[in-house]
């Protein structure tokens, strides 16, 4: 799914789960996407292609703060909603979109766990 894509009223899930609730064309000149009561952010911030956060200056963040934004999922909500709340329910909602990543499982020499680990050790089988 790309950022175009997105319509007012979808809910959408980040990587750390807080849900947000997609608001285009809206008072403050910014689409946005609202995650509660007290607490927005501008659809700008995300890649128009991925969904993901931009990592630059407007994070002023850590790598691992900016990606828990990324959007994971989008849905379609079967009711209306409004302001949302962390524990807000929102009944039944078709997904419509969800991230696919590839689970990496990284590889390393006997020489390179040593190293890493400060010590030597012996694997058992």
């Amino acid at each position: 799914m790309k950022k175009q894509d997105l319509k007012t009223g979808m809910i959408v899930v980040t990587r750390r789960g807080e849900k947000g609730l997609i608001v285009l064309n809206n008072v403050y000149g910014e689409d946005a996407v609202i995650f509660s009561d007290k607490s927005w952010t501008g659809l700008s911030g995300f890649d128009d292609n991925t969904l993901e956060w931009h990592l630059d200056s407007r994070c002023g963040a850590t790598l691992d703060h900016c990606m828990s934004v990324d959007i994971m999922e989008v849905y379609i909500p079967d009711l209306p909603t409004g302001f949302i709340k962390k524990e807000s329910k929102f009944g039944e909602m078709d997904l419509v979109w969800e991230r696919k990543e590839d689970v990496i499982i990284p590889e390393y020499t006997m020489e390179e766990l040593t190293e890493k680990m400060g010590f030597e050790f012996k694997i058992k089988k």
